[in-house]
């Protein structure tokens, strides 16, 4: 075999690591020995290569060369994993937080926007007093501002249309709350009440649940008070903290992309992004079908079988004095309203459910001393979409009246 003996002593201590030799048992060859001398010389020529080409060991190097690349990329890939779960942590919390300080239209679209319009209207209209209208989606689509043609001049009242979808006394409480917490400075407060509104009761647990997605911290506190000791409101909040982008993704893409939304919530959304700068948002009559009316009147009929059944609540009547009170600490002058009624509704009340309104409304005029503007009679059927909620020929006739028969008189009598 070519080679010097330094090379062929190498070239067999390579193939020992391989290979090792096997000594005969005895001294006869067998063709099964010659074929291992045969396979040891074709094993020791091919390592005899290796060497001479220097290409020893190198499937080991490209093995461990291997190893390694895949070690760098698990590591590599276990790295960007930390990093996306790092900054989607990041973006969860940072989203959390500006829902509950300096975006909260992610988080309660239908108050925070109404909430810059008043602060923009006391901006720009620091000479003209600030009236703010409280109630549900009665006062919310029934009270028109515009309507009542006060001027824009100094001393005329801006009256804005702060009503909440769905929102018995103690949530419009809440609002007041809110709106003055956040800075809003009105020179008067009317809230309007319907006789559905005022026989609803149970704990903040119960009324404000609808809401529960919009509620802050701080609104858990104001509404500490009228809770039973249960954890629902708190349990609520805390996973929309965790889990945001589920719990606000309407109010996302709202903000985002608009048009992606469905249907039902672009409905909702109506009562922020079609208001006008006064707050008022008129019924969509156009896309009222007979089927929608009809069981629009059904959930009236419904209204009023309860409250044939119910007096007033302790948590509604707790609620509007407590109001009341606030507005007083603040110097605000305040007014309660009964909201407008169809005929065929108010047919649908037992004498009993009209005895306990005037009982009421005398109640909260002795006790309280507060000024309470009764429902008028006089409005027609056609002038309502389901009993009581207004359409808007009949919110502005209504919004007109209102104004020259009771605010303009109380306001005046206000300034005095």
């Amino acid at each position: 075999m070519p080679g010097s003996p330094r090379l062929n002593s190498l070239i067999l201590g390579q193939l020992s690591r391989v290979f090792p030799f096997r000594e005969r048992r005895d001294g006869f060859g067998d063709a099964r020995s010659l074929e291992s001398d045969a396979s040891r010389e074709r094993v020791v020529a091919a390592r005899y290569q290796e060497v001479k080409t220097g290409t020893a060991g190198g499937s080991s190097r490209t093995l461990r060369a291997t190893r390694a690349a895949l070690t760098n990329r698990g590591r590599s890939a276990r790295i960007a994993l930390g990093i996306g779960f790092g900054l989607f942590a990041v973006l969860t919390g940072a989203l959390t937080i500006a829902s509950e300080t300096v975006k909260p239209e992610l988080r309660d679209p239908e108050y925070a926007y109404r909430l810059k319009h008043v602060q923009k209207w006391q901006a720009e209209r620091p000479e003209r007093p600030l009236v703010l209208v409280l109630g549900s989606s009665r006062a919310q689509m029934g009270v028109s501002p515009a309507a009542m043609n006060f001027p824009d001049e100094p001393g005329a009242p801006v009256v804005y249309n702060f009503g909440y979808r769905a929102a018995p006394p103690l949530v419009s409480w809440l609002t007041l709350a809110r709106a003055l917490d956040d800075g809003v400075k009105p020179r008067a407060v009317l809230l309007f009440v319907g006789q559905a509104e005022t026989v609803t009761g149970g704990p903040a647990e119960v009324q404000a649940w609808p809401r529960r997605d919009g509620l802050s911290g701080a609104d858990l506190r104001r509404l500490a008070p009228y809770e039973a000791g249960g954890t629902e409101l708190r349990r609520a909040l805390r996973t929309a903290r965790i889990n945001p982008w589920s719990v606000r993704w309407d109010a996302i893409v709202g903000e985002v992309a608009p048009d992606m939304r469905a249907g039902s919530v672009k409905f909702e959304s109506r009562s922020w992004e079609e208001m006008d700068s006064f707050g008022f948002v008129r019924f969509p009559v156009e896309h009222l079908w007979e089927t929608k009316r009809e069981i629009l009147r059904e959930n009236a009929r419904a209204q009023a079988r309860v409250t044939n059944r119910k007096d007033i609540s302790d948590v509604s009547d707790r609620a509007i004095r407590d109001l009341v009170a606030r507005c007083r600490m603040e110097g605000i002058t305040v007014a309660v309203v009964w909201a407008p009624e169809s005929p065929w509704l108010r047919g649908l009340y037992c004498p009993c459910a009209h005895g306990r309104v005037e009982y009421y409304t005398q109640t909260l005029v002795d006790e309280v001393g507060v000024t309470v503007f009764p429902a008028p009679t006089h409005f027609a059927e056609e002038d309502f979409v389901d009993g009581y909620h207004l359409t808007p020929d009949g919110a502005a006739k209504y919004s007109r009246w209102f104004a020259d028969t009771h605010l303009r008189p109380w306001l005046a009598k206000a300034r005095e």
